[in-house]
């Protein structure tokens, strides 16, 4: 990851010493810690743009538009999401929606749509897959 703004992005969280001896696998318990931020906010990101509520800075993001959720079911989401918190409804019943395996399958049709068009953007799914094996 030397050159991918790995060692930048982590500095905005801990110090610049700090952040070598993370990445020297010193300070491991840091380190992952420090993973762990960095792939919940690649992740936000990628939500986002499935959510079509990309940022204004990000404009150079192309997000193709069969990859976005449709306001419908991003509505079932907040729904399915309300009853989870309130404890309205099962476990189980939140684990088969077909709204949240519409977005699984939209978040992966995403994945494989960055991939192919930009190599920066590959190298930061193959992180978050590697951050993946970690969890």
């Amino acid at each position: 990851m030397a050159g991918s703004g790995l060692t930048e992005v982590m500095e905005c969280c801990y110090g610049r010493n700090t952040v070598i001896h993370m990445l020297a696998g010193k300070a491991v318990k840091r380190a992952i810690r420090g993973h762990f931020l960095v792939d919940s906010a690649l992740r936000i990101l990628m939500l986002r743009q499935v959510f079509n509520q990309c940022l204004p800075e990000a404009d150079d993001i192309d997000s193709s538009p069969e990859l976005v959720l449709p306001d419908e079911e991003f509505n079932e989401l907040r729904e399915l999401y309300e009853n989870a918190i309130h404890h309205r409804c099962a476990l189980d019943d939140v684990e088969s929606s077909s709204g949240l395996q519409r977005l699984q399958q939209l978040i992966s049709e995403q994945e494989s749509y960055l991939a192919e068009k930009s190599r920066t953007a590959r190298l930061w799914l193959q992180y978050c897959h590697y951050v993946d094996v970690l969890k």
